[in-house]
């Protein structure tokens, strides 16, 4: 941990200056946000209902106040996982457990697969004209009729 340069999981200022291990009374000269926090470790997770991957934690009250938790280990990341929309963060973990990226954040699979769909959307475009065409000519209808 000597060689990463720790962030503030709510400003993203350095923590240089903070002693390690933190304390719970830790916290950031910046924004003076408390760091020793449920939001600033890695078991983090806001997809679970209690919002911790420890079944035996305790639940605080809340997620980003200092709390006494034997199981907080700090998240390097945790500012920049902030930033992040929930399918930003779903991408970048399944990016993490079955390849990584190319160019532009998205993996090479995912950009097949938009290339399919799109396919598949001017098939289906083409389609629901040719559909329009024959109720047109069915209920006798002009196309001039039909596009106001």
């Amino acid at each position: 941990m000597a060689n990463i340069e720790l962030r503030c999981w709510r400003c993203g200022s350095s923590l240089k200056s903070t002693l390690l291990p933190l304390s719970r009374s830790a916290m950031c000269d910046s924004c003076r946000a408390d760091l020793h926090v449920c939001e600033f470790c890695i078991h983090y997770n806001p997809s679970f209902s209690d919002r911790c991957d420890q079944s035996l934690a305790e639940r605080p009250r809340e997620f980003d106040r200092a709390n006494f938790c034997d199981f907080f280990k700090i998240n390097e990341q945790a500012y920049q996982r902030k930033g992040r929309s929930s399918s930003q963060q779903a991408r970048a973990q399944l990016d993490a457990l079955f390849g990584g990226k190319s160019e532009g954040g998205q993996s090479k699979k995912s950009k097949s697969s938009d290339k399919v769909f799109q396919q598949v959307d001017k098939k289906a475009d083409k389609s629901s004209d040719l559909a329009k065409q024959q109720l047109n000519a069915l209920f006798g209808l002009n196309d001039d009729k039909s596009k106001s």
